[in-house]
Order: C-alpha cells, then sequence, then structure tokens
C-alpha cells in the first residue's frame, strides 16, 4: 500500500498531539500530587475514590456530633451538680429549723437563705449551653421554666435530642427538665421541687 505525503504528515501530527496530551497529564499529575484528576483517567479507581470521600465525610461529622454531644452532656453534668448542691443547701436548713431549738425570730432569719436558694434553683433549672436551653428538650430557644402566681410551670417539650455518633448508632444526650424537677407528678406523685421549696418558704 503506497503511503501519501498528506496520510505521512497526518500520522504524525496525530503522535505528536497523542504524546502532547499525555505530556500534559504527567505535568498535571505531577502538579497535583494526584494520580486521578478527572473521571476519565480511572472511572473505577474515581467510583472508589467519591465512595471513600463520603465516607471520610461521614466519619467527620460523626466526629463533630461526638464533641458536640460531650460538650453539651458536660454542660447538664456541671448543672446538675448545681442544682443537687442548692438541695442540699435548702436540706441543711430544714435540719436547723426543725430542731426545735430556733424562736419565730431565728426562724424568720432564715428566710432570705430559703428565698436566695429558691431564685438561683430557678435559675440553674433555665441555665444554657451555647445560647440553648439545657432542660428544654427540642424546643432549646425558649425558656423551659417561668414562675407564675406563685408556682413554677414548664415549658418545654420534653422531647428527646439524638446525635447520631456512627452507622446506626444514636445518643440521647438531653435530660427532661419536667422529670428532673417532677414537674406535674413526672416522676412521682410527691410535690414538684419548686413546690417543696414554697413549702419550706411558708414552714
Amino acid at each position: 500500500m503506497k503511503i501519501t505525503y498528506n496520510g505521512l504528515v497526518n500520522s504524525v501530527t496525530n503522535n505528536i498531539q497523542t504524546n502532547v496530551s499525555k505530556l500534559q497529564d504527567f505535568q498535571l499529575k505531577m502538579s497535583t500530587g494526584k494520580t486521578i484528576n478527572k473521571l476519565s483517567d480511572n472511572p473505577i479507581s474515581t467510583a472508589k475514590l467519591n465512595i471513600l470521600k463520603s465516607k471520610k465525610s461521614q466519619q467527620e461529622q460523626y466526629s463533630k456530633n461526638i464533641d458536640n454531644s460531650l460538650s453539651w452532656v458536660k454542660a447538664t453534668e456541671n448543672n446538675l451538680m448545681e442544682i443537687s448542691n442548692v438541695m442540699v443547701s435548702l436540706r441543711e436548713i430544714c435540719i436547723e429549723a426543725g430542731n426545735g431549738a430556733l424562736n419565730q425570730d431565728s426562724l424568720n432569719s432564715l428566710l432570705p437563705q430559703v428565698a436566695q436558694l429558691k431564685e438561683k434553683l430557678l435559675g440553674d433549672a433555665n441555665s444554657t449551653y451555647l445560647g440553648n436551653y439545657i432542660f428544654a428538650g427540642l424546643n432549646t430557644t425558649q425558656k423551659p421554666f417561668e414562675e407564675i402566681s406563685g408556682n413554677v410551670v414548664y415549658g418545654g417539650d420534653g422531647n428527646s435530642m439524638v446525635r447520631e455518633i456512627s452507622f446506626e448508632s444514636s445518643i440521647v444526650i438531653n435530660m427532661d427538665g419536667k422529670k428532673i424537677f417532677n414537674i406535674d407528678n413526672a416522676v412521682s406523685g410527691s410535690p414538684d421541687v419548686f413546690q417543696i421549696v414554697k413549702n419550706l418558704e411558708q414552714a
């Protein structure tokens, strides 16, 4: 078969273009440090790489969820400790007032302490973390406890705050404020914590 001049030129031109394209690919790989820069480089490897990127993104989100959950739980734990300290102080006042050795003036002198502890207890019940009310359920923008006509009412929704920490694994990170303070007999038939403090004030 006779090779024409034009055919030879076209063949050489095509070879040059192919080599230039390969050279550009090599330069791109050298500059980016990646062997795969576009889908056509290796479709199968690219698909696997996309799956790995997706899994990496998931793991990063799980890690963020875990960190946020730990911070929320720590804030809740610290707040519960404050509430516990208030209750211990109120118990000590009860013991002091109930020993029978105090006259009415001495009993009256305990009233400001009880009122101060009651105010702190209400403040602790409405504590926030990063601007969100800890004991409000999912309604974290609304103050959960309000004193109305001398009685404390609960305005949270009582729902669980769930965080996904791994594939098919989730945890609840909040506590139901209604149950903590036994509002509306959420735990037992006894008066709620705020009513008990109110009874102490009256006593």
